[in-house]
């Protein structure tokens, strides 16, 4: 909320409930790398905000601890950003793209290690992916994404279980989906009030690159709904956002 108030507007009462959503309490209370991950997102986000880089720094340090994978997301985010949408000068773009892939060759091969993948062809990331797919179709709550459209992936990896199930965990997590919906339509609707800060423009490029990718290996809601939690944190703050900059608006 601090980040969200830099003209001291008051902020809507409304937000006050993301706090009491089900998934982002639900994966983050036990000691698991759920609870260990969230905590590095939001620092990240915080001193993107603030132009800490040795936050950031922290920050992917510790997301590369236990999900380096995550990790690689963020550096490929934040180069996007750099190169491509901020307004640094040309000089300073060339450095920050050869730090960026200084950090990604070094650290390419421990990536791999921990995906389980051999090399980087594409025979070897087909059958990786056909590997991913396959390797929970046969859970409670798996789904055959080989037989989805493009939309179709995306829409269950980000929205599904959607009152599938008569069960009480189930139908929390539909009505949560239901209201994550919502809330993106909320953003997509009002995407003019979406500024072009560091933090805002980060977050829509790690939401598309995470979502694209996640959505095409992942083959079990379960397991969906769990990965979105590393999500939660971009996506409240573009939620936030909007209604915070629609406030802004309207006071003046």
């Amino acid at each position: 909320f601090n980040m969200l108030n830099p003209k001291n507007i008051k902020l809507s009462k409304y937000l006050i409930l993301i706090f009491f959503l089900f998934n982002i309490h639900f994966w983050t209370v036990g000691i698991g790398k759920d609870s260990f991950i969230f905590f590095p997102l939001v620092l990240l986000l915080y001193s993107l905000e603030h132009k800490k880089i040795l936050g950031i720094s922290v920050s992917i340090f510790l997301v590369f601890l236990v999900r380096p994978h995550i990790a690689f997301l963020i550096i490929v985010s934040l180069g996007l950003l750099s190169l491509f949408f901020s307004k640094i000068k040309f000089s300073k773009k060339i450095i920050i793209l050869g730090i960026i892939v200084l950090i990604v060759m070094s650290t390419l091969s421990l990536l791999l290690q921990y995906v389980g993948l051999n090399e980087i062809n594409p025979v070897a990331v087909g059958e990786y992916m056909e590997k991913r797919q396959n390797s929970n179709i046969h859970g409670g709550s798996s789904i055959n994404i080989h037989e989805y459209n493009f939309i179709m992936k995306i829409f269950a990896f980000l929205y599904r279980p959607f009152f599938e199930s008569g069960s009480i965990l189930s139908i929390i997590v539909s009505i949560e989906n239901l209201i994550y919906l919502g809330m993106s339509l909320y953003i997509i609707k009002y995407r003019k009030y979406l500024n072009r800060s560091s933090v805002a423009v980060f977050s829509v490029i790690f939401i598309i690159i995470f979502t694209l990718l996640m959505s095409n290996i992942t083959s079990n809601l379960g397991i969906a709904v769990r990965q979105k939690t590393m999500l939660l944190p971009m996506f409240f703050y573009l939620f936030a956002i909007v209604i915070q900059n629609r406030r802004i608006k309207y006071a003046r």
